[in-house]
């Protein structure tokens, strides 16, 4: 049985900004505890956690139940003294023995507002076990209602790795994912709904790296950052 840890830390800016103020000031020492506990026979495969207003934190994690081939992708508030704010919520929908497991990498960002977007791999798998036919994201507002499944942009047959997410104050959100038939990273703006607000922008074409792309979004501008292969060895 495996089961998610937490190390409450408080930062104070002014720490940053005095060198008077030592170490400790800025890291809490307190040891950790736990905050979920799952079932018999599960393993945790990655997550993710984000903050929150008013010190609360939002976390997202991968189960993956060997025996009975299950696999689910929870979503958790905690306070920062790593108390459950609520059931755990399940994100993806279910997926069948014949398919395990069919769910990778699943991340998430929030807003002031206390909004959350968690996004996934989903599908069959290519060469790489994480790589999958699938991108799929689900919003969740601050009162823990959660949206339906959505599809990020599908290109076609092919397989999606390292996918990524930013959400903005107004609710926008930038999912990105490396599309590896093609060999490039492919992003896109989604509105307060999750509906795209444009097509899929191509960055990075003929990479020749698996590399995840990292988003930010702000409210008039965003940014992304990938590498690129420029040579052998580089």
């Amino acid at each position: 049985m495996d089961g998610l840890r937490f190390l409450s830390f408080v930062v104070f800016l002014g720490a940053w900004l005095s060198p008077g103020v030592s170490l400790a000031s800025v890291l809490d020492q307190g040891e950790p505890i736990s905050l979920y506990a799952a079932d018999a026979n599960v393993r945790f495969v990655g997550f993710d956690v984000a903050a929150l207003p008013d010190d609360e934190f939002a976390v997202t994690w991968l189960e993956r139940n060997a025996v009975d081939q299950t696999e689910f992708i929870r979503f958790a508030r905690f306070d920062r003294n790593g108390r459950s704010l609520g059931d755990a919520l399940t994100i993806n929908e279910p997926v069948g023995a014949d398919d395990y497991p069919l769910i990778s990498d699943a991340v998430i960002a929030t807003n002031s507002a206390g909004n959350s977007v968690v996004v996934w791999n989903a599908g069959s798998t290519g060469r790489d076990p994480e790589c999958r036919t699938l991108v799929l994201y689900r919003l969740i507002d601050n009162n823990g209602l959660v949206s339906p499944v959505q599809p990020f942009f599908y290109p076609g047959a092919g397989f999606n790795c390292n996918p990524d997410v930013a959400i903005n104050e107004q609710g926008l959100f930038l999912v990105s994912a490396w599309y590896g038939s093609q060999n490039e990273y492919l992003m896109q703006v989604h509105g307060q709904d999750g509906t795209g607000m444009s097509g899929p922008m191509v960055r990075g074409r003929g990479i020749g790296a698996e590399l995840p792309m990292a988003v930010a979004l702000q409210e008039s501008s965003g940014m992304a950052v990938w590498s690129e292969q420029e040579g052998p060895g580089t």
